[in-house]
């Protein structure tokens, strides 16, 4: 009976799991084992892979099924602490161009293969696993010293990985390869060769490259043009028979001058081997390098916000409340949304013409959840009437509530942990809007509602792809309300700018930019299509699609009335 249930079990998890299953090969460091601290290796190590860390790999399973896992970045941390027990020091690179940056004395190029198979017709998992760690130890001109191959090989059971881990067979794969790779570098003599023995090796090579130079061939590269062009330079005092560069035939020259155009790609660093034989039978060989650097000759230049320029309106029934928030205590910072409330409030006194006296600035450590409250609650109705424009200005970090039905404000001590009890949720402040009755109400958020912050981090860990569908189900119909983009999307900011993108052009805009039909005033709708544009533009130069959107009376006049 108990072996008719597992068959029932087994059969129904195989009708579950789609054809290729999502394993982990990931080593456990514990099983690493450790060495005496004085066999280390008194070098830095800069290791690096050959291909993406992210690369997936697909290798056969069982029953017809294959797994699918991602062996770079799975096994790094055991090659990591590898490395870290055989070497004084260790940095991670992301190529062989990084080893100047980080002072190392050695590269190790590597390269991860893997191998799977099941015995068994029934079920996924692997039951064999084969990990090869295939490295290149090279000297700082990128030449091999020496080549280490570590084969692992894992075995698991059907009663092993049954309720408990599919890669079992994997991670001790990974785990046998590591301890292998980990005694042949404490044996290989030409990885512990001292500095100066691989100092002298270098130094020997260039003796004999300058001594080429100065006898029979003189080799030169220049510079790539702006097109990426350079040209390779060989002169010879005798005819040359055969030139090769990186192993390419190219001809002779009796007269023994050859002028060779090359591209360059951009952030290429160009390596040529060339090798001579002339007219005497003599072979010898020279090593050209260049590099195509990427030109930030002529960076994009941006106008700073100037409030100066923005028509004066005249003082009239208005009232603002600007909050700005970059300093959170317990979450990821806003960049720049204190700076922007802080330049906001100079634009709200000139373009939307509201006295001082009828401003509250509220930034940082001054955005607390009772401030903001109160500034909403209290400290407006004391200062609307029925004749009252409102404006309502926030630079900081926004939320989706659990619902997708609700935004979230995020003072700056609301905590990631207890979001409903710390933030304030935007119907709360539409009600203390409605209750003090205004004329009009006009909201600029600069904020997103997709639940990440500025740079695009993750504001929740736990956070699940929720997300306002559109403003109008957050705000009352009678608001006029910009939002810095919409539900699905980032609201950046800008190290080039100084500011949150959509709040730089929002200002901008203000200072006449938006005015197309230059009649003196900037609608809603003008400045929509200002900064639909213009905001777009700027976050693709990062990558990013941002759509600042408006809910509203298009035809509503903001500057200029």
């Amino acid at each position: 009976m108990n072996k008719i249930k597992i068959a029932i079990a087994i059969s129904f998890s195989l009708l579950l799991e789609s054809c290729a299953h999502q394993i982990n090969i990931s080593p456990n460091l514990n099983s690493i084992r450790s060495i005496d601290s004085s066999k280390k290796i008194d070098k830095k190590i800069g290791y690096y892979f050959v291909e993406n860390k992210e690369k997936e790999v697909v290798t056969p399973g069982g029953g017809g099924d294959s797994v699918k896992y991602k062996p770079y970045k799975e096994i790094e941390d055991g090659i990591k602490k590898i490395l870290t027990n055989t070497f004084n020091s260790v940095a991670s690179l992301n190529s062989e161009l990084e080893s100047d940056k980080n002072d190392v004395d050695l590269l190790a190029e590597i390269k991860i293969t893997t191998t799977s198979f099941s015995s068994s017709s029934m079920t996924w998992p692997p039951t064999q696993f084969g990990v090869n760690l295939n490295c290149d130890i090279k000297d700082l001109n990128g030449d091999v010293l020496t080549n280490i191959q570590a084969k692992g090989e894992g075995y698991s059971e059907y009663s092993e990985w049954f309720l408990a881990d599919k890669g079992l067979s994997g991670k001790r794969a990974s785990e046998d390869a590591l301890n292998k790779f980990q005694n042949l570098i404490l044996l290989n003599k030409k990885i512990n060769m001292s500095n100066s023995e691989i100092k002298k090796n270098i130094t020997n090579k260039e003796e004999i490259a300058n001594s080429i130079n100065k006898s029979n061939i003189e080799a030169s590269i220049t510079e790539p043009d702006i097109n990426g062009v350079a040209s390779i330079k060989i002169k010879s005092a005798n005819p040359i028979l055969s030139l090769k560069i990186n192993g390419e035939e190219n001809g002779e020259s009796k007269n023994g001058l050859f002028q060779i155009k090359k591209i360059i790609k951009i952030d290429e660093d160009a390596k040529y081997n060339i090798a001579v034989t002339d007219s005497k039978g003599n072979v010898e060989t020279i090593i050209l390098r260049v590099k195509r650097k990427i030109s930030n000759s002529n960076p994009i230049k941006y106008a700073e916000l100037n409030p100066s320029l923005v028509k004066t309106q005249p003082n009239n029934d208005s009232v603002a409340i600007i909050i700005g928030i970059a300093d959170y205590k317990n979450l990821p910072r806003a960049d720049f949304a204190n700076d922007d409330a802080r330049s906001f409030y100079d634009y709200a006194i000139r373009g939307l013409g509201v006295k001082p006296e009828n401003i509250k600035l509220l930034v940082d450590a001054d955005a607390g959840q009772v401030e903001i409250y109160k500034a909403f609650k209290t400290w407006l109705p004391s200062r609307v009437k029925a004749t009252t424009d409102v404006y309502i200005y926030y630079s900081g970090h926004g939320l989706p509530a659990a619902d997708g039905q609700n935004l979230y404000l995020l003072p700056q001590l609301a905590d990631r942990d207890l979001i409903e009890e710390t933030a304030i949720a935007q119907s709360k402040i539409n009600l203390a809007i409605q209750a003090a009755k205004p004329k009009s109400v006009t909201i600029f958020l600069d904020s997103c509602y997709s639940g990440a912050g500025r740079t695009g981090q993750t504001l929740l860990a736990s956070a699940r792809p929720i997300a306002i569908k559109s403003a109008a189900q957050v705000f009352p119909t009678d608001f006029t309300v910009f939002t810095a983009s919409t539900a699905e999307q980032i609201s950046s900011s800008s190290p080039d700018l100084k500011h949150g993108i959509f709040s730089y052009y929002l200002m901008r805009g203000m200072e006449g930019e938006a005015d197309t039909n230059k009649d003196g005033k900037i609608t809603a709708g003008e400045m929509q299509a200002y900064l639909t544009e213009n905001v777009a533009k700027q976050a693709s130069i990062a990558n990013r699609v941002q759509q600042p959107q408006l809910t509203g009376d298009a035809n509503r006049v903001l500057v200029g009335k």
